[in-house]
């Protein structure tokens, strides 16, 4: 049995963790992070689009979504000092910042519990209410709490800024 040459051990390697990191997993959140991100920042620009007197300028401003959601809480008329939403949002995108800039994260499932739970509390999932109860049930029926926060940010997000949340529904299903 041959040994194989330093470098076709490293290409070998190298393919094989690249297979690794393209290989679709139930267990890695990537997909659904990347996916509910873009889905807020469209909800977050339309937003801000139909705020704006000439839209079309809108499209030289490469604005990040940092600036997508300093520039909706400016515009928005939320009665309360502030919403739940705003912090849900910053915590998505430093979600989705992670998994973008790093291939392996050290403290990912740590963020997305923080997320998941932060959401749940939210909305009063955590509590003995009428939605903690579909929660539950939710959860209990296999659907993960990450995913279930994630559909009730962007549920809430779209219904605070006067969207309907079903326009986009299938973008999750």
């Amino acid at each position: 049995m041959s040994t194989l040459p330093c470098s076709e051990k490293r290409d070998r390697d190298q393919l094989e963790r690249l297979l690794l990191f393209l290989k679709p997993s139930t267990e890695d959140p990537t997909y659904l992070v990347l996916k509910a991100h873009l889905l807020a920042e469209e909800v977050l620009y339309r937003f801000i689009e139909n705020q704006a007197h000439r839209p079309e300028a809108l499209s030289e401003a490469r604005l990040g979504f940092a600036q997508l959601i300093a520039l909706c809480r400016s515009f928005h008329t939320y009665s309360k000092e502030d919403w739940w939403g705003w912090v849900a949002l910053k915590k998505l995108n430093s979600l989705r910042n992670l998994l973008a800039h790093n291939l392996e994260p050290k403290n990912l499932r740590d963020r997305i519990v923080d997320f998941s739970v932060f959401v749940a509390d939210a909305i009063g999932a955590t509590t003995d209410s009428e939605i903690g109860k579909q929660y539950e049930l939710l959860a209990k029926g296999g659907t993960h709490p990450f995913v279930l926060a994630l559909v009730a940010l962007h549920v809430a997000t779209s219904a605070t800024l006067g969207f309907d949340p079903e326009e986009h529904w299938s973008a999750l299903q």
